[in-house]
């Protein structure tokens, strides 16, 4: 099986470089806010922003959440790694998912490759709404951060997700499976 394209996969722009032309981006499409979330354990990002929804003076401010997973940007680039386990009672053995087994150095690339396309990413987004092709909700709707019925803000997908049983059998199929759990 051949390796899928991934675009900038072999980037040497840092990450402070990515996320400083994310900031300057920002401020000149109006972004009233930004911050950066690093879980270093779990290997995730969450960047955050506010931003007016159309390039209009009093224009609506929509929060967005932005997660990347590092690990899974690592996985797409070399492949998850494995390790070999046997199950005692049938001696039978298989490869599973080594959440311990990321190289370093491939581990640091992945990061890099991550935040380029987080630039890419806000970059044609923020593009988009300018040039009248979409507001900011409709780019980033998935991502858009709304009130949960307790008030406590969520993202349209992950509200969507939750209500995944509540849904029309076909805005379900729309949705991706839950995900599995390793026993």
């Amino acid at each position: 099986m051949s390796k899928p394209f991934i675009k900038s996969a072999d980037t040497s722009t840092s990450v402070s470089n990515s996320r400083s032309e994310i900031e300057k981006m920002l401020r000149r499409y109006g972004a009233h806010s930004l911050s950066v979330g690093q879980d270093y354990q779990r290997g995730t990002v969450v960047v955050s922003f506010i931003v007016p929804n159309t390039p209009t003076k009093d224009s609506q401010a929509i929060p967005i959440r932005l997660p990347v997973s590092v690990r899974a940007v690592y996985d797409r680039l070399y492949g998850q790694p494995q390790r070999w386990l046997v199950d005692p009672e049938t001696n039978k053995g298989r490869y599973a998912h080594n959440p311990n087994g990321y190289d370093t150095k491939k581990l640091e690339q992945a990061e890099r490759v991550a935040w380029r396309h987080l630039v890419l990413w806000i970059d044609a987004a923020l593009t988009s709404a300018q040039a009248g092709l979409q507001t900011m909700t409709e780019a980033f709707l998935a991502h858009a951060v709304i009130p949960s019925e307790t008030g406590a803000p969520v993202r349209v997908m992950d509200y969507l997700e939750a209500a995944q049983g509540q849904l029309a059998p076909g805005v379900r199929g729309l949705l991706a499976a839950p995900a599995e759990t390793e026993p």
